[in-house]
């Protein structure tokens, strides 16, 4: 989110899969912390605008093929979604999750909290599962298509102890990021579809496949001899070849 400037962008460290193996949900246990240290720094700030409080980071520090990364898509449409979710990280913690029945309200130049600038804003009424907590800033909401359609601004969303207080959330529009104002440095388009094809809708690219589409799961293969057709079938978890 643009409004978390309070630091040199080029001193970040950026974590990836930091998902607990055993979550410990709607209790007061700690969840317990994976052994993976996928970490990378050093980044550039490549577009911010205070309209929809988005902040592009460009990450130069690398990436690993062995961590399996997912990118998100996006959309850049304004259709109110049937229902969204978000992943963050609420207070710095492990990833959570968090979801919403309701279509989202979409709102123009709607004053955030201690943010001076109006913002464009999907407002999430409420959460029927999990909650976002100070912290969860610049996180992804998405659509039931898992494409990316803002990005937390702000709200009063929050728990005491187990207790959801049952406020909304606040998300800066993609749409209002993707084409606010004239230059590279305050909008998304230039960077996003930097040939001007006019695309809409991206979908999730797996790193190891960056087609579009994801990579066959590796948790189980079977392999197994057919007589009655002469066939060799090998078996996962999704697919059959």
């Amino acid at each position: 989110a643009n409004h978390c400037n309070n630091a040199d962008e080029s001193t970040w460290v950026f974590r990836f899969n930091w998902i607990s193996p055993a979550p410990s949900c709607a209790t007061q246990t700690n969840s317990e912390d994976t052994e993976e240290k996928q970490t990378t720094s050093v980044s550039t700030m490549l577009a911010s605008n205070v309209a929809s409080d988005f902040k592009l980071i460009e990450l130069d520090g690398g990436v690993s093929d062995s961590w399996e990364l997912e990118w998100a898509g996006w959309d850049r449409g304004v259709v109110n979604p049937d229902f969204t979710f978000g992943i963050h990280h609420p207070k710095g913690d492990i990833m959570k999750a968090c979801r919403s029945k309701d279509l989202p309200l979409l709102a123009n130049k709607f004053k955030v909290g201690n943010i001076p600038d109006p913002i464009d804003l999907w407002v999430v009424q409420q959460w029927e599962l999990g909650v976002t907590e100070k912290g969860s800033s610049g996180s992804a909401l998405f659509d039931p298509n898992g494409r990316i359609i803002g990005a937390l601004s702000g709200g009063s969303a929050d728990c005491n102890g187990l207790i959801y207080n049952g406020n909304p959330d606040y998300y800066g529009r993609f749409d209002t990021s993707w084409d606010f104002g004239d230059t590279d440095d305050s909008r998304l388009s230039n960077w996003l579809d930097p040939i001007n094809s006019g695309i809409e809708t991206l979908d999730m690219i797996s790193i190891e496949k960056p087609s579009g589409v994801p990579l066959i799961p590796k948790q189980k293969v079977d392999i197994y001899y057919q007589l009655t057709n002469n066939t060799l079938n090998i078996v996962n978890d999704s697919n059959k070849r």
